[in-house]
């Protein structure tokens, strides 16, 4: 009888370092997650800040433009044909800055549930 308790603790102790060293697996997984957040949260607020540079800019184009339309009365169609390739411009760069933010909402959102997922792998262990 001793022997078979002897047994059944070593298996028990074999597990226990197993479901250990699963444990250490998916923390190390879930640091790596957290590490390529990081790295993507850092890239989205980089690429965000371009783009609200360039809609500034655009803008500032734009009110450039309509300033000097007004000072020259001669010009108006070509005024026109100015502002509506700068709204255009400007429209773009704020679509993108919306696909952006679509984007950066998406991987968030896949980057939590894949943690999720290593947290649940790692208690059914």
């Amino acid at each position: 009888e001793k022997a078979a308790l002897e047994t059944l603790l070593a298996a028990a102790s074999g597990k226990a370092a197993r479901l250990e060293a699963e444990r250490a697996a998916v923390s190390d997984a879930a640091g790596a997650l957290e590490a390529q957040l990081a790295g993507l949260e850092e890239k989205f607020v980089g690429e965000t800040a371009a783009l609200q540079a360039t809609v500034k800019g655009l803008e500032g184009q734009l009110k450039s433009a309509v300033a000097r339309a007004e000072d020259a009365e001669g010009a108006v169609t070509a005024h026109d044909v100015r502002v509506n390739a700068l709204q255009t411009r400007l429209d773009a760069a704020l679509s993108g800055a919306q696909a952006s933010d679509t984007r950066g909402n998406a991987l968030q959102t896949r980057l939590d549930a894949a943690i999720k997922g290593e947290a649940a792998s790692a208690k059914s262990a």
